[in-house]
């Protein structure tokens, strides 16, 4: 079963090693931001793709928290906030969907500092 407080330890401590195995094997998370609008969202499709997005986000010289999550079921939500180290800040909203005990789907809308 797939626990959202598992997914705050990952996240917080920028484990993504331990974040991408909570994704399914076919999962997919659409990410909506300036760059990727609603009519184009940037697709991160599989394994092996999600790995990589993760690595790269959590390799990166900021610190992540979840300030908000909540979880009924299958499906859930969080909002994670972000800071580089040079100041700037990053919300991201997302909600997810479960299967097997790991995210399949997953949207996220983004918001960064100017």
């Amino acid at each position: 079963m797939f626990r959202i407080d598992d997914f705050k330890s990952a996240v917080e401590s920028a484990d993504a090693e331990a974040l991408a195995a909570l994704y399914d094997d076919d999962a997919q998370i659409d990410m909506i931001n300036q760059n990727s609008p609603p009519a184009n969202p940037r697709r991160i499709h599989g394994k092996d793709e999600i790995s990589a997005y993760l690595k790269d986000v959590y390799n990166r010289d900021m610190k992540h928290f979840i300030e908000q999550r909540v979880q009924q079921g299958d499906t859930g939500a969080f909002v994670e906030r972000c800071r580089y180290a040079d100041g700037v800040g990053v919300l991201a909203a997302s909600v997810f969907e479960t299967r097997n005990g790991r995210i399949f789907r997953q949207t996220t809308v983004e918001a960064w500092d100017s």
